[in-house]
């Protein structure tokens, strides 16, 4: 048995009736192919990137369902959403076994775990996690200044010198006469 996901974007005009009259013909397709569906994430109508067929936003759920490919037909599945106008895109894409679904919907950016829902921390979060942040505390007369000038002497000081125009002007002399390169 292995584990799908379908996505489904649905056209906006159907309105609410309409969308969960689709959503239901989708999960009767499913079921009737003996698939058996296991999680559900709605996501609700949201606005796309580009247009698709003359359509500013959709409406998107993701149904993750087991299927046995021997018993039953996802090509018929895959068919049946290509050919119905009001699915305006659709994918099927098979999950890796031992994945468990995660709503992606309310994921926030500050959320540690990663998108298949594992929780297993890394080197680098860790060293983010273990050291502790250092408050710079600021006076009245002491603010913090973003002009050029302190940035310059900023720079001095880490170490970092701004190039000067001679030397910019031999560094791209030299990439010019690179005969290893072809303009």
């Amino acid at each position: 048995m292995n584990q799908y996901e379908l996505m489904v974007l649905l056209s906006p005009e159907l309105g609410a009736q309409g969308t969960k009259k689709r959503l239901d013909s989708i999960r009767k397709l499913i079921t009737s192919n003996k698939g058996e569906i296991f999680y559900e994430d709605d996501w609700g109508l949201r606005d796309m990137a580009y247009r698709i067929k003359k359509h500013d936003r959709g409406y998107y759920m993701v149904i993750n369902f087991n299927l046995d490919p021997t018993e039953g037909d996802l090509d018929e599945i895959d068919t049946t959403c290509r050919l119905e106008n009001e699915i305006l895109r659709h994918m099927i894409t098979r999950v890796p076994a031992g994945i468990e679904p995660k709503s992606y919907a309310n994921m926030e950016e500050d959320d540690e775990d990663d998108i298949f829902g594992n929780s297993e921390e890394t080197e680098e979060t860790t060293k983010k996690a273990s050291k502790p942040k250092a408050k710079k505390s600021t006076t009245k007369a002491e603010k913090p200044s973003t002009g050029k000038k302190e940035a310059k002497a900023a720079k001095e000081e880490k170490g970092d010198k701004e190039p000067s125009l001679e030397d910019v002007d031999a560094k791209l002399k030299s990439i010019i006469d690179n005969p290893d390169l072809n303009f």
